[in-house]
C-alpha cells in the first residue's frame, strides 16, 4: 500500500490567506467560522497537485484581493505542503509569479502575463517534470477520487465510474453463465462462438440490421424498373397470326411450285371466313387465359402474404411472452415494495416518544429546567414529534398508492400482452386453414374455355378441311402477285417473332421479380431475426449486471450501485448511479454524500493500493463521519472565541465555565461576545468572536 501523509501546509497570499500555516495528524479537525479560509485549505491542496480548486475549476482565482476586492498586483502566490510518502519526507510547492514588462517609449512597466514555477525539495522543476512524478504516485483522476469524498459520486462521469466499478469488480460472469441463469438467452449461445464479446454482438447486429435495411429500402424501386420493361401483348393472338402467316406461306410457296392458283369467288370467301373465325376463337381464347391468370394470380398474392403473416407470428408471440414474463417479474418485486411499505406504516404508527433528560436541561448551563418550562419543553417535543410522525405516515401512504397504482398498471399490462398471445394463437390456426385451401385451389386450377370456343373451332376446323380439298386452277400470270404476298408475308412474319420475342423477355423478367420479392421476404425475416437477437443482447447485459451487481456490492459497507435503468420502449440502458439506501447520490443529505464518499474513497484505496489525505468540507453536517484508513481532515464551519491568548470552541466555553464555576451568557444575546461571570465577582473573562481557525487533532 503506498500512503501519502500531509504534515503541513503553507499558503502565502492564495485566496486571501495573506500567510496561512497548518500542522496535520492522521486525524485533523479545522474549525473556523463562515470566509475563515476553510475550504481555501482544500483548494490550496488541489491547486498544488491538479491546478484546479476543491470544485474542479480550473479558472479560479487565486490572488488576493484588497478592501475593494481589486487585485493586490506585485506579490507572489504560493502553496508549500511537506508530506510522508511511504516513510519519506518530501515537499512540494507551486509560486504563481507575475511578468512585468516594460514596453518600449513607456517609463513604467506593465502586468503581460503570469507563470507558474515548481519545486521539489526546493529543487526547480519543469512542470511537466512535477506533474510526471506526482502522477508516478497517483494520476491526475485517481488523485481528485482518493481526495475529495464528494468526486467519485457528483462529479466524475457516469460511464468512467462504470468502467472504474468494473475494474474493481475483476471477474465477469461467463456467458455461458448467463445464458444458463436466463434459459431464453440460448440461441445467443450460436452468436458467441464467433462473437464472443457482448459489446461487440450488439455493434454487429446493429451493423446487420442497418445494411439489411439499406438492402431492403432499394428492392421496391428495382421491382418497379422490372415491371415497367415488361410489355403486355397478346401473345396467343401474335401465335395465331403467325401460324396463319405460315401456313400462308407455305401455300404460297406450294402454289408457286405448281405455278397455279385458284382465284375461286366461293374459296375467297371461304378464307375469308375463316379468318373470321380463327379471330373470333383467339379473342375468346385470350379473355379466358387473362381472367385464369388473373384469378391465379390473386391467389398466389393472397397465399403469399398469408405465408409473410403466418412466419411472422412467432417472433411476435415471443416478444409478448418475453414481456409477460418481464411484468410477472416486476410484479413480483412490487408486490415486496408493497409488502415493505405497508411494513413501514405499521412501525410508524406504533412510534412513541422517549423523551431523553438532555433535551430536559438548559443547553448553556446544563442544569435541569424548572417544572413550568419543563411541562412546556414536554410538550413542544410531543408536538413536533407527533407533526413528523404524521408527515411521515402520509410520505408511506402516498407511496403505497403509488405502489398499488404501479401493480395495477402491471396487472393491465399482463392481461394485454396474454391477451395477444391468445389472439396471435388463434391466428396462426386460421391461417393455417387458409394457407392449405389455397395450395389446394392453385394446385387444381384449369383454364376453362366456354361452349362457343369448342364450336367456332370444329366450323374453322371444317373450313380448313375443304380449303385444303380445292383443287387449284393453273393461272401464270398470278406468279408475281404471289411472289409479292410472299415478301409481304415473310416481313409481317419476322415482326410477329420480335414481338413474340418479348414473351421470354417478360417472363424472364418477371423471374425476376419473383427472386427480388423473395429477396425482400427474406431479408424482413432476417430484421425481425436481427432485432429479437438485439432485444436478447439487452436482456443478456440487464441478466450479467443483475448477476455481478452484488458482488460489485459486497465491496462496499454503505453504497449501492445501479448498473441500468430502464428505458420507456422496455428497453435498458447501461449507467452508473451511486446509491445509498435506495436513494440516488445527488438526492441524499449533505452528511450522507459524504459517508457515502468515504465508503466509496476506502474501496478504491484498497483496490488500487493508494491512501492520499482525505478533505472533508462542510463536517459540521455530518454527525458521526464513516472511519477510513487514510487521513482525514475535516473542515468544520463553527464560531472560535478568543480571550486574547487562547482560541476557544463553544462547547469548550461551556467547558472552561463549569469546570471553573462560572455562568457563561451572549452580550445583549449576541453570539459574538460571551461573559464569564463569577457570583461574587462579577465579570471574570470576555471572550470575543475571531476568524483565526482552531486545528485540533484526534487521540
Amino acid at each position: 500500500m503506498k500512503t501519502m501523509d500531509l504534515i503541513s501546509l503553507e499558503l502565502i497570499n492564495f485566496k486571501g490567506a495573506r500567510k496561512l500555516f497548518i500542522d496535520f495528524k492522521k486525524d485533523t479537525s479545522i474549525f473556523g467560522d463562515n470566509a475563515t479560509l476553510k475550504t481555501t485549505v482544500f483548494d490550496s491542496f488541489k491547486w498544488l497537485f491538479t491546478g484546479k480548486d476543491s470544485s474542479d475549476r480550473a479558472d479560479f482565482n487565486i490572488k488576493t484581493l484588497d478592501g475593494d476586492n481589486q487585485t493586490i498586483l506585485g506579490l507572489n502566490h504560493s502553496v508549500e505542503a511537506k508530506l510522508n510518502i511511504d516513510g519519506s519526507i518530501k515537499v512540494y510547492k507551486k509560486v504563481h509569479t507575475e511578468n512585468w514588462t516594460k514596453p518600449r517609449g513607456q517609463a513604467k512597466e506593465v502586468l503581460t502575463g503570469n507563470t507558474n514555477k515548481f519545486f521539489i525539495n526546493e529543487v526547480p522543476k519543469q512542470e511537466n517534470e512535477f506533474k510526471k512524478e506526482v502522477a508516478e504516485f497517483a494520476e491526475d483522476m485517481l488523485f481528485k477520487m482518493l481526495t475529495d469524498p464528494l468526486y467519485f459520486s457528483q462529479t466524475l462521469k457516469w460511464e468512467k465510474r462504470r468502467e472504474i466499478i468494473f475494474a474493481i469488480n475483476k471477474t465477469l460472469p461467463s456467458n455461458e453463465e448467463v445464458v444458463h441463469s436466463l434459459p431464453e438467452l440460448f440461441p445467443l449461445m450460436e452468436q458467441f462462438k464467433t462473437i464472443p464479446k457482448i459489446d461487440d454482438l450488439r455493434k454487429v447486429l446493429n451493423n446487420r440490421r442497418t445494411e439489411y435495411n439499406k438492402t431492403l429500402i432499394t428492392i421496391p424501386p428495382r421491382i418497379d424498373e422490372n415491371n415497367n420493361l415488361i410489355k403486355e401483348l397478346d401473345f396467343a393472338s401474335i401465335r395465331l397470326k403467325l401460324a396463319r402467316k405460315e401456313r400462308r406461306l407455305n401455300e404460297i410457296e406450294n402454289e408457286l411450285q405448281s405455278n397455279v392458283v385458284k382465284p375461286d369467288p366461293v374459296r375467297l370467301e371461304k378464307i375469308e371466313r375463316l379468318q373470321t373465325l380463327q379471330t373470333e376463337v383467339s379473342n375468346i381464347k385470350i379473355q379466358s387465359d387473362t381472367q385464369f391468370n388473373k384469378d391465379l394470380n390473386e391467389l398466389k398474392s393472397s397465399l403469399s402474404n398469408k405465408e409473410s403473416l403466418y412466419k411472422s407470428i412467432p417472433t411476435n408471440m415471443q416478444k409478448n411472452k418475453d414481456r409477460v414474463a418481464t411484468l410477472k417479474s416486476e410484479r413480483i418485486e412490487l408486490d415486496k415494495k408493497l409488502e415493505g411499505c405497508r411494513d413501514q406504516y405499521k412501525k410508524a404508527q406504533e412510534e412513541t416518544l422517549t423523551i431523553a433528560d438532555g433535551l430536559l436541561k438548559c443547553p448553556t448551563c446544563m442544569r435541569f429546567l424548572d417544572a413550568s418550562n419543563i411541562e412546556k419543553k414536554k410538550q413542544e417535543l410531543h408536538e413536533n414529534f407527533n407533526s413528523d410522525k404524521v408527515k411521515k405516515l402520509k410520505t408511506i401512504s402516498a407511496n403505497e398508492n403509488d405502489l398499488v397504482n404501479e401493480i395495477a398498471t402491471n396487472e393491465t399490462n399482463i392481461k394485454s400482452f396474454t391477451q395477444n398471445i391468445t389472439e396471435a394463437e388463434e391466428q396462426s390456426k386460421i391461417l393455417d386453414q387458409e394457407i392449405v385451401s389455397l395450395k389446394a385451389q392453385i394446385s387444381i386450377s384449369i383454364v376453362q374455355y366456354p361452349d362457343l370456343y369448342n364450336e367456332l373451332t370444329v366450323q374453322a376446323t371444317k373450313l380448313e378441311t375443304e380449303l385444303l380439298a380445292d383443287v387449284p386452277i393453273s393461272n401464270e400470270a398470278t406468279t408475281i402477285q404471289l411472289n409479292e404476298e410472299k415478301k409481304t408475308i415473310q416481313t409481317e412474319i419476322d415482326s410477329l417473332k420480335l414481338d413474340l420475342n418479348q414473351e421470354k423477355t417478360n417472363e424472364e423478367l418477371k423471374t425476376r421479380i419473383q427472386e427480388l420479392s423473395d429477396q425482400e421476404r427474406e431479408l424482413s425475416s432476417k430484421i425481425v431475426e436481427t432485432e429479437g437477437l438485439e432485444f436478447l443482447c439487452d436482456k443478456f447485459i440487464k441478466q450479467q449486471v443483475y448477476l455481478i451487481e452484488d458482488s460489485i456490492n459486497s465491496r462496499f459497507k454503505f453504497v449501492k450501485f445501479k448498473m441500468f435503468k430502464k428505458n420507456m420502449n422496455g428497453g435498458i440502458e447501461p449507467c452508473c448511479e451511486v446509491l445509498l439506501n435506495g436513494v440516488p447520490f445527488l438526492d441524499v443529505n449533505h452528511g450522507g454524500k459524504v459517508n457515502a464518499g468515504l465508503d466509496v474513497i476506502q474501496t478504491l484505496s484498497d483496490f488500487y493500493r493508494i491512501s492520499l489525505p482525505v478533505f472533508v468540507d462542510n463536517a459540521e453536517a455530518v454527525i458521526k463521519l464513516l472511519p477510513i484508513d487514510s487521513q482525514t481532515i475535516k473542515l468544520i464551519a463553527e464560531k472560535i472565541y478568543t480571550d486574547g491568548n487562547t482560541l476557544f470552541r463553544l462547547e469548550e466555553v461551556i467547558e472552561y465555565a463549569r469546570s471553573n464555576q462560572l455562568s457563561a451568557e451572549y452580550q445583549n444575546g449576541e453570539k459574538d461576545i460571551i461573559w464569564l461571570r463569577d457570583v461574587s465577582k462579577g465579570v471574570v473573562k470576555a471572550l470575543t468572536t475571531t476568524k483565526e481557525l482552531k486545528v485540533e487533532y484526534a487521540n
